[in-house]
């Protein structure tokens, strides 16, 4: 990868095959024993890494699958969909799954809390919503955002959510309070995602042109830390953020989304 110094060239280990249209979606099981990845066929994959195990297939969007997540325990996956819809699944064969519906558009993304107890999603009709994963009801909205929200994620201890979205602002929510608590207006283009580093020391957004900005939380005016730029022409995910005090980032794409339905 140009222009990330100490990175080599992934090496292809397992593609996956059965999707019949482009993949949007991958998230690792936390014990790293599967893959889950969801498309635009609708779809979710629940692919083994042992190749003698088939793979669950899930059925039951109506409109393509954005995003996805894995509880803590991996026993279940929330999905988030065009349909404006969001699924709970059953890691299982049998694939059931309960469905959740508030939101008035598609929705972009969905985040468990730390201890799985609250889900969070982000839509096109400009909310972020709260539900209580055991009951699946709706508990609360986040309302500020002027656009499409894309991405939101919650902090360690959940009580932060970052957001981003089409108005180009970043937030950050006080859960408890459901209200913002700073925003960073930085970004000249649409935000595609926002992330937290693993303490909440500080968070990260990528922009649809490739730049990614990173902001510490530690400081009293939540200042600016760095900013990258100029190393991919487009930025959609970045799964990891470390040593934030040397404003390094990581990024590994070690799972590819090609656009002939097929997880590498």
């Amino acid at each position: 990868m140009p222009g990330i110094s100490g990175l080599t060239e992934p090496r292809l280990d397992r593609a996956f095959r059965g999707h019949r249209a482009p993949v949007t979606s991958v998230v690792f099981h936390p014990e790293e024993q599967q893959v889950i990845s969801g498309a635009h066929d609708g779809c979710l994959f629940v692919w083994h890494f042992k190749p003698q195990l088939r793979p669950f297939r899930f059925v039951g969007h109506k409109g393509e699958v954005h995003d996805l997540a894995v509880s803590r325990s991996g026993q279940c996956i929330a999905s988030a969909s065009a349909d404006q819809t969001v699924r709970l699944w059953t890691n299982s064969a049998q694939g059931d799954s309960k469905v959740m519906k508030v939101h008035t558009a598609p929705v972009r993304s969905v985040c468990f809390s730390r201890d799985d107890s609250i889900l969070l999603t982000a839509s096109d009709d400009k909310t972020i919503k709260l539900w209580s994963v055991a009951s699946q009801r709706f508990h609360a909205s986040l309302l500020g955002h002027t656009n499409w929200v894309y991405s939101a994620d919650f902090s360690k201890n959940s009580e932060l959510v970052a957001s981003g979205g089409e108005d180009r602002v970043v937030r950050v929510w006080d859960v408890d309070k459901k209200a913002t608590l700073m925003t960073f207006p930085d970004f000249e283009v649409p935000v595609a995602k926002v992330k937290f580093h693993p303490d909440g020391s500080c968070v990260a957004a990528c922009g649809h042109d490739g730049c990614i900005k990173l902001w510490d939380l530690r400081s009293p005016d939540a200042h600016l830390l760095c900013e990258l730029s100029g190393m991919l022409p487009e930025i959609w995910s970045f799964p990891e953020i470390s040593a934030p005090n040397r404003c390094r980032m990581v990024l590994c794409p070690l799972l590819t989304t090609p656009p002939h339905g097929m997880v590498c």
